[in-house]
């Protein structure tokens, strides 16, 4: 709506007289600013910054985000991956223990495993059986960093 109403007031004031189509250009603006502010996407959700979590598990996500430093490679299932997509190297869950590119044909080639050193879960994410999560967070080479009830962070020894 924020885009369409402008874009479709613009059409809707050709040949008109300029003071009319000023007041409609208006009013379209204003009612596509309304609409966004109330239905719109928020920078912060309506619930707070992680909405649709309770106090316990917010805790639980900061902690895992500041914990892991700034230039670290990382694999996060996919609700944490946008909160550390600012790095060099973060990878979608399973990605890069099981290549999974949901229809881009194995391509780019993904790098060693090994070279991942933290791994950020959250465990209602797995993905069923054939998610290889479960079984590489039970891995003697990584180490509890947040252990959380819902939200865990593993670091590499």
């Amino acid at each position: 709506l924020a885009v369409a109403v402008p874009l479709g007031s613009a059409r809707w004031t050709e040949g008109s007289p300029d003071r009319l189509a000023s007041r409609r250009l208006a009013l379209a603006g204003l009612v596509a600013l309304v609409a966004m502010l109330v239905i719109g996407p928020d920078l912060h959700t309506r619930s707070g910054l992680w909405g649709g979590l309770d106090a316990r598990e917010r805790a639980e996500v900061a902690a895992i985000l500041d914990a892991i430093p700034p230039d670290a490679s990382v694999t996060a299932t996919w609700s944490l991956t946008p909160h550390l997509s600012h790095r060099r190297e973060i990878y979608t869950s399973p990605n890069p223990f099981r290549e999974s590119y949901w229809g881009a044909e194995h391509l780019p080639p993904l790098p060693d495993p090994s070279t991942v050193e933290y791994l950020a879960i959250d465990t209602r994410n797995f993905s069923g059986p054939e998610d290889p999560m479960p079984d590489v967070m039970l891995r003697p080479e990584y180490e509890t960093v947040v252990d959380g009830e819902t939200f865990k962070l593993l670091r590499r020894r």
